[in-house]
């Protein structure tokens, strides 16, 4: 599995606990100081998390590489052209029928014709939007 935009690597941490031993977890960020919070964490907690700086759109990793990527809550921090770009790289690491998920508050036509996805073929990707009645609130009580 592999987070694009990982940060401190608190999402990447919770992942690794449930996938176990069974596979590999990597992080990547653009902000060195963030690399930094995250190894540290990653100490304390002893998880085989690899993480480290990388762009989106130019991520150090062969292709094929992962079953799963993760992007929450960078996408709509960067251009049109680097989303575009991004998500093509994304797709030049994930492995055939990998999956990604992308937790965000932006909007991301993945069927648009200059998206990767498009030439995919199958199956083609889903997206889904939960939101509460009242965008501006959050949608649980843990979020208050």
């Amino acid at each position: 599995m592999l987070e694009v935009g990982c940060g401190t690597g608190t999402l990447t941490l919770e992942v690794a606990e449930r996938v176990g031993t069974s596979g590999e977890v990597h992080g990547v960020d653009s902000a060195p100081e963030m690399i930094r919070v995250a190894r540290k964490k990653n100490t304390r907690a002893g998880n085989p998390v690899t993480f480290q700086v990388g762009q989106i759109d130019r991520l150090p990793y062969p292709e094929g590489t992962f079953d799963t990527a993760i992007c929450s809550f960078m996408i709509f921090h960067m251009s049109d052209d680097v989303r575009q770009r991004g998500l093509a790289d994304i797709h030049r690491v994930l492995r055939d029928n990998g999956t990604l998920l992308v937790v965000d508050g932006a909007t991301v036509d993945l069927e648009a014709s200059d998206s990767p996805w498009s030439r995919r073929g199958s199956p083609k990707p889903t997206a889904g939007v939960r939101r509460s009645p009242d965008w501006r609130r959050p949608c649980c009580s843990c979020a208050r």
